[in-house]
């Protein structure tokens, strides 16, 4: 049977990886968005302001979609997430093989 401290380690972890997928699906939308490279500082605020909202939007729809309860942050941020890093990859691999 699991510790208390154990689970309260896989939260937390569970919450920090919800966290990073929202931080790595907004700096490359960002990017696009100001039509620079990533790395660029007029990336960074649009970065900022991206990933804020997106968590916001995302947390809004876990709490929502099943209206009495609510759907762990982590499954909508999933599918949003999963798709978007699927599509980055076929676009770089195409940068790759042209």
């Amino acid at each position: 049977m699991p510790t208390k401290s154990l689970k309260t380690a896989a939260r937390r972890g569970a919450l920090a990886a919800t966290i990073g997928v929202g931080a790595l699906v907004a700096a490359p939308s960002a990017a696009s968005a100001a039509g620079t490279n990533a790395c660029d500082a007029s990336a960074l605020p649009l970065s900022l302001l991206g990933g804020a909202a997106f968590l916001a939007v995302a947390d809004l729809i876990a709490r929502t979609v099943v209206a009495p309860g609510e759907l762990p942050l982590g499954v909508v941020t999933a599918f949003v997430g999963g798709p978007f890093f699927v599509a980055v990859l076929r676009a770089s691999r195409r940068q790759v093989d042209t």
